[in-house]
């Protein structure tokens, strides 16, 4: 994670040696859900409507989220639990039912936003 915060390397290969040392390391208490998210990955994708090719895309290995999530901001942190938002449960979610996560349209951009794991 060092090398990831200064800039040695980039998220997705962060990604990859932490799924790598996750596969010869596994945690005791991380469970099927864990197991089946390695090599996981969330994507992104922003579309201009009536183009078939995205005009943005961000792919975050899932075990990077998790990672991450402990330096979310306690004032998001607070807005979250104010809005009953649990992000490790929609994490656990989201490894648990890989897929379509959610289709936004957005009519004021004139965007469609894709989210999904695979």
């Amino acid at each position: 994670m060092q090398m990831l915060e200064e800039g040695k390397i980039n998220a997705a290969e962060a990604g990859r040696l932490l799924d790598a040392l996750g596969s010869t390391t596994p945690a005791a208490d991380e469970g099927d859900a864990g197991r089946a998210a390695r090599g996981k990955t969330l994507h992104v994708r922003v579309y201009n409507r009536g183009s078939d090719k995205p005009k943005v895309t961000v792919n975050i290995p899932v075990g990077l989220a998790q990672w991450a999530m402990r330096f979310i901001p306690r004032e998001v942190r607070a807005e979250m639990q104010e809005k009953d938002i649990d992000a490790a449960e929609v994490l656990e979610q989201l490894r648990a039912n890989p897929g379509e996560v959610a289709v936004i349209e957005d009519d004021e951009e004139n965007q469609r936003i894709e989210v999904y794991i695979k």
